[in-house]
């Protein structure tokens, strides 16, 4: 079995927002992900309000706290797909205010 294209993440990208691209980096580095956030991640707040979920616990800075992550954002594959994701004209956004005919996305 051939791993998917490069433009099949960015389709899947592009359509849920999000890709999770298997064996992207070996199981020893998530390992060491895992335990270089996992003090941060407990110590993390719940969210709240209905917008952010009573269940679900946020935080960032991600690259300041890992080596790691920051390896994992240097993949050439998410380099790429970050490129061609932020190059991407924006779809579907409305603009709130009256004096713009679209509004500018965040990224």
């Amino acid at each position: 079995m051939t791993a998917p294209s490069e433009a099949y993440w960015l389709d899947q990208l592009q359509e849920d927002g999000y890709c999770i691209i298997p064996q992207l980096v070996a199981e020893q580095q998530i390992a060491a992900l895992d335990a270089d956030l996992e003090a941060a991640f407990a110590q993390a707040p719940l969210g709240k309000g209905d917008f952010y979920g009573h269940r679900t616990k946020r935080f960032g800075s991600l690259l300041r706290r890992s080596q790691v992550a920051g390896d994992l954002v240097l993949q050439p594959l998410v380099l790429s797909l970050a490129a061609q994701f932020s190059a991407a004209p924006a779809t579907g956004y409305s603009s709130m205010s009256p004096r713009r005919s679209r509004s500018i996305p965040a990224r």
